[in-house]
């Protein structure tokens, strides 16, 4: 079932939190900066990464690609939970 226009805006809302830089991705550094900004949660960076490739697609090879959190696998990956 699609996702409402203002659900997939507020989830869009938030995925622009997170990608600080702007780049369209979400990295670990990311991760780790709004958590510890946010949150006041200190993780380390490889938690962090740890946190992201559990939701990177895999590529065709079967490896995770370039260990980024895109726009697509955000709102898959809110939509499941």
């Amino acid at each position: 079932r699609p996702l409402e226009d203002d659900v997939v805006d507020d989830l869009k809302e938030a995925f622009e939190v997170l990608d600080r830089q702007g780049r369209g991705s979400i990295d670990a550094d990311d991760v780790q900066t709004v958590l510890r900004e946010y949150s006041n949660i200190n993780i380390t960076r490889l938690a962090a990464q740890d946190m992201v490739n559990e939701f990177v697609d895999l590529g065709e090879d079967g490896e995770e690609g370039d260990k980024k959190l895109q726009l697509d696998e955000f709102l898959r990956v809110m939509v499941q939970k």
